[in-house]
């Protein structure tokens, strides 16, 4: 079985029905939360290619990994883990939501029920669409579509952080990563770290009093995922803030949204180009981008083959 990999929709889109089969066939896959809320959002999109938004979003669900899949748990959720303390792993292994110790006489292990990310993958492609389903989707795309970054540039301002020096994808990286190698007391800092990672204000003192026990170490020491996924977020900002990603292109925020999982995968294939520029800034030496057109041709190439072959 080949190497746990990551995907964007871009990339399943672009495969033949026949061609997700292998892709499931072969590969370990990783099915970031973001994959979900982006194909769900296709119910509020209007459809180009004579189909309905249903069967849009149905046949993305017949695409979908389903054989060796993993969907990873919410960015968020191991961002407030990391920040109290918690053992985020990073080493290439999605990390799978619930669980549930189970026994025996002599044995132990653990138990995941089906998540509802599946099983609404499962009635998406019959294409069943609950209301709830189709209320989020309304309001995802009202949200994608009216993000004001304001107050994050503000918040770099506020701790001392000057943008204009930023030429490159290199420096911006290079800036965000400076705020969190950054150690010592900070109140503003660590506001700025909750203000750009979205924690709700009720766990600020918990993190805050834990900070200040471990003499307030660096974000990278104190909490390495939310570190990872704050570099994210900041390299965004900035890039946005200086041009050098065009700001037009509302949908670059759902795409650096996949970059959050990138320390669950060993590959990361996306025929996005956007995702082509950005993610290897932020891939460990044992990790690979690989370009989705190229692995398409791979795909199809050997569907071909078999075809002959039956």
């Amino acid at each position: 079985m080949g190497p746990i990999t990551l995907f964007d929709k871009s990339f399943l889109q672009s495969l033949s029905v026949d061609e997700a089969v292998l892709f499931d066939n072969f590969l370990l896959t990783n099915i970031a939360p973001i994959f979900f809320a982006e194909t769900l959002a296709d119910l509020e999109k209007a459809i180009k290619a004579g189909r309905t938004p249903e069967q849009e979003v149905g046949l993305i669900a017949v695409k979908t990994p389903e054989l060796h899949s993993s969907p990873n748990a919410f960015h968020l959720q191991l961002c407030i883990d990391s920040l109290l303390g918690g053992e985020v792993i990073m080493d290439g292994r999605p990390i799978i939501p619930g669980g549930k110790v189970v026994k025996t006489a002599d044995r132990r292990g653990i138990i995941f029920d089906i998540p509802p990310e599946v099983e609404a993958l499962e009635r998406w492609q019959r294409h069943e669409f609950l209301e709830v389903e189709r209320l989020f989707a309304k309001r995802w795309r009202k949200m994608i579509g009216s993000l004001n970054f304001g107050g994050i540039r503000e918040g770099l301002h506020s701790i001392g952080i000057n943008t204009e020096c930023c030429r490159s994808l290199e420096d911006a990286k290079a800036i965000s990563e400076s705020i969190i190698d950054a150690d010592g007391y900070s109140l503003d800092r660590m506001k700025f770290i909750f203000t750009v990672l979205g924690i709700p204000h009720k766990f600020f003192f918990f993190v805050w009093q834990r900070w200040g026990e471990n003499y307030c170490p660096s974000l990278r020491k104190f909490a390495p995922y939310a570190a990872f996924v704050f570099t994210i977020d900041v390299f965004y900002y900035i890039v946005l803030a200086t041009k050098l990603i065009s700001s037009e292109k509302v949908t670059n925020r759902l795409d650096i949204a996949y970059l959050y999982y990138l320390p669950f995968c060993m590959l990361f294939v996306s025929s996005d180009k956007f995702h082509r520029t950005c993610a290897p800034l932020f891939l460990r030496n044992d990790q690979l981008f690989i370009w989705g057109i190229d692995l398409k041709v791979i795909f199809r190439k050997l569907t071909n083959i078999m075809k002959d072959y039956l």
